[in-house]
């Protein structure tokens, strides 16, 4: 496995080490601008959220398991800890309201 590839604590996938295409970069350019938080499925160790929150955006963590959750939330700057929610559990059983989110980030994930 390459250095961009990391096994997820679960051991069931990997999660990149950092920002690689351009659809992630362009999703962490235009959270500069949300103005409702974004979603990201999937989130693994957070490299995607980290930047986000860092563009000051209010960030929804989401990943099946809470072990990525910790790991995000023990990396997150204090001073970004309030714009960072974490949500546990499968994307297909989320409740999240309709016209709640600016944007949502589901990449890698759906083959799993």
């Amino acid at each position: 496995m390459s250095k961009y590839y990391v096994k997820t604590l679960n051991k069931t996938g990997y999660a990149l080490s950092e920002v690689l295409d351009y659809i992630t970069e362009a999703f962490i350019k235009d959270s500069k601008n949300a103005r409702l938080p974004v979603l990201e499925i999937g989130a693994a160790f957070g490299v995607v959220v980290l930047e986000c929150l860092n563009n000051g955006a209010t960030v929804i963590a989401n990943d099946i398991d809470p072990n990525h959750l910790k790991v995000i939330q023990e990396k997150c700057p204090e001073n970004n800890g309030k714009n960072l929610i974490l949500l546990s559990g499968d994307f297909e059983n989320l409740n999240i309201l309709e016209n709640s989110l600016s944007a949502i980030l589901c990449c890698r994930v759906i083959h799993f």
